[in-house]
């Protein structure tokens, strides 16, 4: 183990040079630490790159930048907004009761953002740091046209396939390496994400360079159909070659500036017209070949906890310009009839009422629930799995995409309050501890714990989280059947 011990002050003395955090009440937070060299320069658009050894002492109490995206002001944890956005933003935040040798579990939270947008400074992990005893680390990664688009098939050279995904084995790479010297145990990683970022664990699962670096995993709302096929990832990099106008050199796309990059992604996705200007791909490199090859292969034999939100795209259906999510019966038909034989379309659609809600409930099952329970389904046997469904309702969203975030995490303030439907008090505040509490049983014991076992295929026990939650058997049986052991990735565009 590369990474030393100090107890000087709030310093904590890693290979890389000493990094001197914020003492909190009953914690340290370790903020803006680089976990990959910088990649600006000749280095944009080229894996990440391990930091070099080194001895100086660095300030670690303030946020680095947002990795750099099309987005207004992003609001931290406290309620605070920071509107600080930068290619140089390959840095993670550390939150630990002490930097001492207790070797505590770790929990790596990749947060979501449709790979567009987002920040590892939106999750402050003092709360799960000083309730569970644990060490909670928050990375950023790589969005959009920096990290997932196919550089390659766009100029022609030889560039490394999903940098963004690189990017966080990467800082896993930092982890296992360094989170020692935190009062981590680099044996015992829980990677945890919600949306993009549970749809980048999914597909790490099957990803052989990250085999080892994580002994645990929890998905939230997102699995292996909701990125491109290499046909997709191709017509994506012809939109932004029709774009620009020809076929630019490596060279010339680095030469451009940051906002120039980001105007040519914009452009891009409204020259798709619905259709996503980057996403991971099924490269047939970092992960397999397709989604098909993708459900052929295992997964990583570590424990699971996945689930998903009852009523997730009543966010798109309500939000829109949140994101561009189609979500219309006419859609999802659409989509069912090109993927299926007529008759296991016809069978999944009559398993919903053709209403708002019925609709509702075939978009959410089409884009997140189906994908997740036969993600579940697959690993029977493999390893252990708990599930769970999300089923409080907001007054106007309803249990809709994210709206476990707003409980699981220490948001404040007035805004989250109304995300969320309220402060966390009453029942609300019950919720709110009995999530966080299955979530540290989890990265501490493998077991969320409490009467919360086991998915198996005889029972297919699920965790149904409300104001009065319950454990109920096979809740979605009707809808589980329907789909008959398969789901697809929709498309905007052909």
């Amino acid at each position: 183990m590369n990474a030393q011990i100090s107890n000087q002050n709030d310093c904590v003395k890693i290979r890389q040079g000493q990094y001197c955090g914020k003492l909190g009440n009953a914690h340290t937070a370790f903020k803006g630490v680089p976990y990959a060299l910088s990649p600006t320069g000749e280095r944009r658009f080229e894996a990440a790159g391990a930091m070099p050894d080194g001895n100086e002492k660095h300030d670690a109490t303030k946020f680095g930048p947002a990795c750099s995206q099309i987005a207004g002001r992003i609001r931290t944890g406290t309620g605070r907004a920071d509107d600080k956005y930068s290619e140089d933003c390959l840095k993670l935040n550390v939150f630990t009761p002490a930097a001492d040798s207790a070797h505590r579990p770790v929990m790596v939270w990749i947060h979501g953002g449709a790979f567009k947008l987002g920040s590892s400074n939106l999750y402050d992990g003092g709360h799960f740091a000083e309730l569970g005893d644990v060490v909670v680390v928050s990375i950023n990664y790589r969005l959009g046209i920096f990290g997932f688009v196919d550089i390659a098939g766009l100029t022609g050279a030889e560039v490394p396939t999903n940098l963004g995904l690189r990017d966080i084995i990467e800082a896993l790479r930092w982890v296992r390496e360094n989170i020692a010297a935190f009062g981590g145990d680099p044996d015992k990683v829980t990677i945890a994400g919600e949306s993009a970022g549970s749809i980048a664990i999914s597909i790490l699962m099957h990803a052989d360079e990250a085999q080892g670096l994580f002994h645990g995993a929890i998905i939230q709302s997102g699995a292996v159909n909701l990125i491109h096929d290499k046909e997709m990832a191709a017509k994506t990099v012809a939109a932004y070659q029709d774009v620009l106008g020809a076929k630019p050199t490596i060279k010339q796309l680095r030469s451009l500036s940051e906002k120039e990059l980001l105007k040519l992604q914009k452009d891009t996705e409204h020259a798709l017209d619905g259709g996503i200007p980057c996403s991971p791909w099924y490269d047939g490199d970092l992960l397999p070949g397709s989604l098909h090859e993708a459900h052929k292969k295992p997964t990583h034999p570590v424990r699971l906890m996945a689930g998903y939100n009852r009523e997730e795209t009543a966010l798109f259906e309500k939000l829109p310009q949140f994101l561009d999510v189609p979500v219309a019966r006419p859609f999802l038909k659409t989509q069912l009839n090109r993927d299926f034989e007529p008759n296991e379309a016809a069978q999944v659609i009559s398993a919903y009422a053709d209403d708002k809600l019925g609709t509702r409930l075939l978009a959410t099952d089409l884009y997140f629930a189906m994908s997740m329970i036969n993600m579940v389904e697959r690993r029977e046997g493999h390893a252990p799995n708990w599930f769970y469904r999300f089923d409080y309702k907001h007054w106007w969203l309803g249990a809709a995409h994210g709206l476990e975030l707003l409980f699981l995490w220490n948001f404040k303030g007035l805004f989250a309050g109304l995300i969320r439907g309220g402060f966390l008090n009453g029942k609300k505040r019950v919720l709110a501890d009995k999530l966080r509490r299955h979530w540290v049983g989890f990265i501490r014991d493998g077991n969320p714990g409490g009467d919360w076992s086991a998915y198996d295929a005889d029972k297919r026990q699920v965790m149904l989280f409300s104001l009065e939650s319950r454990v109920e058997n096979d809740p979605f049986e009707k809808t589980r059947h329907a789909w008959n052991g398969k789901d697809l990735t929709p498309r905007a565009i052909e």
